[in-house]
């Protein structure tokens, strides 16, 4: 994150206290005005008022896997640092789907449960509370929402609750933090130690035969890396001289 870029969510400018997560296309906001603690946003990045895809139909497949991924990733680090399993992840696409800004926007709902009667309510409620930077959320219910952060008060705590997430992914070695981990070397430690049963990462399933699949898939995968997907220079001269050899030989045949 750079000092001198400014940031827009539709048309109004992002302090960069509020961004916590962050990739090449997409960041990941503190809500201006949450109807419940924890609610975030997850937006495609824009440097120009209304300069970002309004509407999801707008976006490109690539985007909309990294803003997904981003989505994900935010709500690891939540289930983990929250001790919450239950989400709700929506979106309202397009004005009369009642989106309160015209820029693709994922809002992250943690539920603990008890929030809302009946529990769906909750999409009723984002749809009639304007979560907007200028707008007004006092529908939500009193007991769970947070009033809308404004002013330099408003901010500080914005910032505070900013730094706290980043913290999670700096814990996690996850993007937006500022420590990431290549996905290989996670991918292949996970493996190798067989953290895959238990790990928030689930990047194999459990199984009786699953060691021996780890062993299989972790030794092609070592041998891919480390060859970068080539065949080792031993073999390529041992290839080269058995030609050699065959050419000599086709030769002495035609005398």
């Amino acid at each position: 994150m750079t000092e001198s870029r400014q940031l827009y969510y539709g048309k109004f400018p992002i302090d960069e206290r509020q961004v916590f997560y962050e990739t090449e296309n997409i960041i990941g906001i503190i809500n201006i005005s949450p109807i419940l603690p924890d609610h975030v946003l997850v937006i495609p990045k824009s440097y120009k008022e209304m300069g970002a895809p309004k509407i999801f139909s707008e976006m490109t497949p690539e985007l909309v896997s990294e803003l997904y991924i981003a989505v994900h990733t935010i709500q690891r680090a939540i289930i983990d640092n929250r001790d919450i399993i239950d989400f709700n992840i929506a979106m309202q696409d397009g004005k009369s789907a009642g989106q309160s800004v015209p820029h693709v926007h994922v809002h992250i709902l943690p539920r603990k449960g008890g929030e809302f009667d009946p529990a769906d309510k909750v999409h009723s409620e984002l749809q009639k509370s304007d979560v907007s930077p200028t707008g007004d959320n006092s529908s939500a219910a009193d007991s769970i929402r947070i009033p809308r952060r404004v002013g330099p008060e408003g901010m500080k705590e914005m910032a505070a609750e900013a730094n706290e997430y980043k913290r999670w992914f700096e814990k996690m070695n996850l993007g937006g933090g500022g420590g990431k981990k290549s996905y290989v070397n996670e991918l292949l430690s996970s493996l190798k130690d067989g953290n895959h049963k238990n790990s928030s990462s689930n990047l194999l399933p459990s199984g009786e035969n699953i060691d021996k699949l780890r062993t299989k898939f972790t030794n092609e995968l070592e041998s891919k890396l480390t060859n970068g997907g080539k065949k080792s220079k031993a073999k390529k001269t041992k290839s080269k001289k058995g030609k050699k050899k065959g050419k000599r030989t086709r030769r002495s045949n035609r005398k």
